[in-house]
């Protein structure tokens, strides 16, 4: 009864944390209302001719995104759930593989169910499995490349040549999902090459595996990037990847904060929350390097265990340790690599979102590899898992329905609309609305949602001189006096947008 009771306990604690995250994805893809950056896609992408998704350069036209959602949104109709149809897939892959993932880490359930938790839990994380984007889509092919990779990496004898192919195709999908995302697809491809050529019993020669890895591996992935990619790469300029910091510990800040203070503009949290946030923040590069220096040099000195006996427990694997803990290194030096010899930001925020899962599934790797070492190594594993707890438990007190991050702005602005709109319904005549350049896309979004000309919509950063009948600013706005003895003054609770009646 007992072992009956471990074995349904390993096989349902990795899960625990799903039943939160997927009905969350759900529904808030159905719920929420589109941003900024899902609404241009709409408008200025997918509502034209499919083929300029193919040849048209922006940073906002994430290519596999695109495609999918012109193809989701041309069965589906156009809607906030149509859009976003890609993410949530990407979601369900996500999410797969980090429960397969937390199984290469550890038997341990406890220690799965942490696992778990920490990678799907994140709300900055689930933001980009809600919002019509390809961050979701290039973070989910990135993670489902690493289980690949490692359990290639695991296979002592000759593994199938679809495996690599299977790597390859994930890691190229990353790629063309959002070209942040070259960093670490590039950390991972190099990283896995070096692996696997190493010799292990039952192998080919290093020859016949050179040349697999380069008919198999190398040769589709760059072929589907090239396919995809040169001809919007082609049309490119160099002021459209300016977008970043000048500094990496503003990268870790942007990454930081939002994951474990999603709610900061809102609502103010606890001192210790906020101290709490500083501290890691500031310890969030050493940290990065620390990791990435031991699993580099894990990498150098890497040996396989071997119980002494047939009673001794098998040791884990040390493959996705080394794998995972290279990669980041890797990636950290390309980054750092690009911004010091091309001049590219560092990464903030969104453009940042693989540091999140790398470092976590290294401190991960390092403290369940702990587990199985001498009593200084067993206390600092508790102490490790302590700690990523509380850190789960964070995430978990952020979770929210109503908003994005990045996309605060915009969480009111379809309501804000619609009581325009309903106000030029009610009085039988069109409404103009002056709005601030913020909202042109989502506004325009729900003007051809709604299919309505009772709107008329006149954007514009200053206030304006000549007659309206609702003006929408963000909240803070300096609205000139005369303005502000309007009617009627609508402030959105979560986006704090200010709609005034005049």
């Amino acid at each position: 009864m007992n072992g009956s009771l471990r074995s349904l306990l390993r096989l349902s604690a990795p899960l625990v944390p799903l039943l939160i995250a997927a009905p969350l994805v759900v529904f808030r893809a159905v719920t929420q209302a589109i941003t900024y950056d899902e609404a241009y896609t709409y408008n200025f992408l997918l509502a034209g001719p499919i083929g300029q998704i193919f040849v048209y350069y922006n940073p906002n036209n994430h290519l596999l995104f695109s495609i999918l959602a012109e193809a989701s949104v041309a069965a589906l109709g156009v809607s906030e759930l149509s859009l976003r149809v890609p993410t949530l897939a990407a979601a369900g892959l996500f999410f797969w593989t980090a429960v397969r993932l937390s199984r290469l880490l550890t038997d341990d359930p406890w220690t799965q169910l942490l696992a778990v938790s920490l990678l799907v839990l994140n709300p900055f994380v689930l933001d980009f499995f809600v919002a019509a984007r390809g961050y979701g889509l290039g973070l989910a092919f990135l993670a489902f490349a690493t289980y690949v990779s490692a359990r290639i990496a695991m296979d002592e004898g000759r593994p199938h040549p679809r495996r690599y192919l299977l790597a390859s195709i994930a890691l190229a999908l990353s790629v063309c999902s959002n070209l942040t995302f070259a960093f670490p697809g590039t950390g991972l491809a190099l990283v896995s090459i070096a692996i696997w050529l190493q010799p292990a019993p039952h192998r080919d020669r290093l020859g016949v595996r050179a040349r697999t890895l380069a008919i198999w591996f190398v040769a589709p992935g760059l072929s589907i990037c090239a396919a995809l990619l040169v001809a919007p790469l082609q049309q490119a300029r160099r002021e459209q990847f300016t977008l970043g910091v000048d500094r990496l510990t503003e990268t870790v800040r942007s990454l930081v904060e939002p994951s474990l203070q999603h709610h900061h503009n809102a609502w103010t949290g606890s001192t210790m929350v906020t101290q709490a946030t500083e501290w890691t923040t500031r310890a969030g590069l050493p940290l990065i390097v620390l990791v990435a220096v031991v699993a580099a040099g894990a990498a150098v000195v890497r040996r396989r265990p071997v119980p002494r006996d047939a009673s001794d427990p098998v040791l884990p694997d040390p493959s996705l340790p080394v794998l995972i803990g290279a990669t980041l290194a890797l990636t950290l030096l390309l980054v750092v690599g690009a911004h010091v010899t091309q001049g590219i930001p560092y990464p903030i925020g969104r453009t940042g979102l693989y540091f999140i899962f790398l470092v976590t599934l290294s401190l991960l790797s390092l403290v369940a590899a702990s587990q199985h070492g001498g009593r200084t190594a067993r206390r600092l594993s508790r102490l490790g898992l302590t700690l990523l707890a509380l850190v789960a438990g964070q995430y978990i007190a952020e979770l929210n329905v109503t908003h994005f991050h990045t996309w605060r702005y915009d969480a009111g602005t379809r309501d804000l609309f619609r009581i325009v709109e309903q106000q030029a319904r009610s009085t039988g005549r069109p409404v103009r609305l002056v709005a601030h350049p913020l909202y042109e896309p989502t506004l325009l979004f729900y003007r051809a949602l709604d299919r309505t000309d009772a709107v008329d919509i006149v954007i514009s950063d200053r206030p304006p001189t000549s007659a309206f009948d609702f003006l929408l600013v963000p909240g803070g706005y300096d609205v000139p006096a005369a303005l502000g003895r309007s009617d009627a003054r609508y402030v959105h609770p979560v986006s704090g947008a200010v709609l005034i009646k005049r």
